[in-house]
């Protein structure tokens, strides 16, 4: 898999929308790997609030990207609305879980779910960092401004996202660092 959050265009190459984003899944086949199919999250809109020059911004889909078998895990920083495409709050940040149908030859990824931060804020970057293995899926934040409690607003401190992937996926932890101090950025890395 590889990210490719720059990309205007949606999976039909139709749609141009400024920082997007796509990802890109690619399937050895005797030695070679063309590409399986090109992945974009759902409900492609632009996400970000008007800038002072007049620009606007999509999502940043792709940023940071994971493959584990049939499972998939797309960092969206840039996304601002919830798992249902309501509540904005600016660059709050999103990742998306697709699974592959091994019975489908033609598009067989299909996204699953989007996952959001919990105590959501503006500019927490959820998803800058995104990683999975077997039923585990951690996701950083790295501008989460809430401590272990999610209330002492402690600015850019950051935090980590542990989940269990079963269904329905569970948050298992979420962790911040015991000694949180102001512009630590924990999450930018996994």
């Amino acid at each position: 898999i590889v990210g490719s959050y720059p990309h205007i265009l949606n999976q039909f190459g139709q749609d141009s929308i400024l920082w997007a984003g796509a990802a890109y899944i690619f399937n050895e086949v005797g030695g070679t790997w063309p590409l399986e199919q090109k992945i974009v999250a759902s409900g492609r809109t632009i996400e970000t609030t008007p800038t002072p020059n007049g620009g606007t911004s999509g999502s940043v889909f792709g940023f940071d990207v994971d493959i584990d078998g049939n499972q998939v895990i797309v960092g969206a920083f840039g996304a601002s609305r919830d798992e249902l495409g309501n509540n904005f709050f600016a660059v709050s940040g999103a990742a998306y879980i697709f699974r592959k149908n091994p019975n489908l030859t033609v598009n067989p990824w299909t996204e699953t779910q989007k996952l959001i931060g919990l105590n959501r804020d503006s500019m927490d970057q959820f998803g800058t960092a995104v990683g999975i293995s077997e039923n585990n899926i951690v996701i950083g934040a790295p501008f989460d401004d809430d401590d272990v409690n999610g209330q002492d607003d402690i600015n850019n401190a950051g935090s980590a996202y542990f989940y269990d992937y079963h269904c329905p996926l569970t948050i298992t932890k979420r962790l911040v660092n015991s000694n949180i101090s102001v512009n630590q950025d924990a999450g930018y890395e996994i």
